[in-house]
């Protein structure tokens, strides 16, 4: 089995096709199955929120390790400010959100 990233709280992973934020992570209480896995780690029951704008903060409760598809997205910095608009283009902004 292959090495997963297991997400930390406030990440954003994607998982099920939506994305969601790590609100808890609770790290598995049994012993793996040695027998069967026998290098595995103790699995982790990751809890998510959704940010999708019509989930309604709809938490899902996951198995980290086992959920398909499930990965971790790269952070991603604001990008840095280059300057001011023109009083015209930031009236218009206004005149838009009013």
């Amino acid at each position: 089995m292959p090495e997963v990233d297991v997400p930390q709280i406030g990440q954003l992973v994607l998982c099920r096709g939506r994305k969601f934020v790590v609100k808890e992570v609770e790290r598995g209480g049994l012993a793996p199955d040695l027998v069967r896995r026998p290098l595995a780690e103790p699995e982790h029951l990751v809890t998510l929120a959704s940010v999708d704008d019509d989930a309604d903060s709809d938490l899902t409760q996951v198995v980290w390790e086992i959920e398909p598809g499930a990965r971790v997205m790269p952070p991603c910095d604001l990008p840095d400010p280059v300057g001011f608009d023109e009083p015209g283009r930031l009236d218009a902004l206004l005149d838009a959100v009013r």
